[in-house]
């Protein structure tokens, strides 16, 4: 009992940082990408945001390396401070009037470095907090609150509040989030996951990176897995980038109209995720395969549907699908992998996912140039199954052999 009050209580201070910060994220971002559209009417130059978010990825093997040796304590507080003074910075190029397009694909740029060492400590950190068997209902309802934050930051888009003020907002959250954290992780004052052996050296990364190759080649699993994760994150990306001229193309051409969309997207995976909280399943692969077929589904009748009203339904749909997909998938993964390897594991993840999402996020921008939205989802739902189901067959054929490894290795 005394050990859950003790767990409780971290819990309760991440998620109350989790939702501040994705408040004022998803307000700042909703209000970024709309405003771009409005001066560029360009997707492509929209899409061009996610492309500045994910330069950073090429970094995330050193990055991932780095904060296994670091305190992982200590890279959370300092990569929150850093994040409320990009913030403060580009509220003040803002209300100074320098280019809007460079300063944010600076900001974001700049942003993506420093998050590549945030969340791999952060999500280290967090998950050594839980155990396997409640994992996924506690991710569920993290994740829940964190979409539930989004659905507010997203209606606060149909405020109209100046740029400026919404970057110094977000600074702010940065800095809540910084006395939070440095709270709940207040155990890990003084640990590290890896030996911090020749951390800072060129030798001393490329062994790591050498034993992350070797464990990985026997945990293919985890592999299978982190490919798994690419799916998802283009697809919440393109509804992002693309949900601007969507609005257009429908005549709801108004920027309400564009909130009330991404707050609904936000809702549905608010209201999924803790709902999937209660979905007990002994097949993790059975769940991830409905998962994956319902979202292709729900994606291909946005883009055949030409009622506004149903659309807006659609969308809570596909965020749920979306939402519920990411936890079961990253919660079956954490369970697999051996922490000493997971800053590295999830920064290799990060890498292949910033990659492959920034060229298909420029390609969809390109394409939506000239053709309707609606032709690109129409599409993409049978296309991205199509993609996935060699791979659940893959992890259907491994996932017993990497179960059993992953329970030996914590006794």
């Amino acid at each position: 009992m005394l050990f859950a009050v003790k767990l409780k209580i971290p819990l309760v201070l991440i998620n109350s940082s989790e939702a501040v910060q994705y408040l004022m994220v998803s307000f700042r971002d909703g209000a970024v990408i709309w405003m771009m559209f409005l001066i560029t009417r360009s997707p492509l130059d929209v899409a061009l945001i996610t492309v500045a978010k994910l330069l950073s990825g090429w970094i995330a093997p050193i990055s991932g390396s780095l904060v296994d040796s670091w305190n992982l304590r200590r890279v959370i507080n300092w990569t929150n401070l850093l994040r409320a003074l990009l913030c403060f910075g580009t509220s003040f190029a803002l209300d100074m009037k320098l280019s809007f397009v460079i300063t944010i694909y600076l900001f974001y740029i700049l942003l993506g470095v420093v998050n590549k060492f945030y969340y791999p400590a952060f999500f280290t950190a967090y998950n050594k907090l839980l155990d396997n068997n409640a994992r996924f209902k506690n991710m569920s309802v993290t994740n829940s609150i964190i979409m539930a934050a989004n659905v507010v930051g997203a209606l606060f888009i149909a405020i109209g509040l100046h740029l400026d003020m919404v970057f110094a907002l977000c600074g702010v959250a940065y800095l809540y989030a910084y006395v939070i954290l440095k709270s709940a992780f207040r155990q890990y004052t003084g640990e590290r996951v890896a030996p911090p052996k020749a951390q800072l050296s060129l030798h001393g990364l490329s062994n790591q990176l050498r034993d992350l190759n070797i464990y990985l080649k026997n945990n293919v699993g985890i592999v299978v897995l982190g490919l798994l994760g690419l799916v998802p994150e283009i697809g919440i990306k393109m509804v992002d980038m693309l949900t601007p001229k969507f609005a257009v193309n429908i005549g709801m051409d108004h920027r309400e109209f564009y909130s009330l969309l991404l707050s609904v997207f936000s809702g549905g995976a608010s209201v999924a995720g803790l709902a999937s909280a209660l979905w007990r399943t002994k097949d993790e692969v059975k769940r991830l395969v409905f998962l994956y077929l319902l979202s292709a589904a729900i994606v291909t009748c946005v883009g055949l549907v030409q009622n506004p009203i149903i659309d807006i339904a659609l969308y809570a749909v596909l965020g749920g699908s979306f939402m519920v997909e990411n936890n079961a998938r990253h919660a079956l993964r954490v369970s697999l992998t051996d922490f000493v390897f997971n800053g590295r594991i999830s920064s290799i993840s990060n890498t292949l996912v910033s990659n492959t999402v920034a060229l298909v996020s420029v390609a969809v921008g390109w394409v939506a140039g000239y053709v309707p939205v609606r032709t690109i989802y129409v599409l993409w739902g049978p296309a991205t199954f199509c993609i996935v189901l060699p791979l659940l067959l893959k992890l259907r054929s491994t996932i017993g052999s990497g179960v059993s490894q992953s329970k030996e290795e914590s006794v």
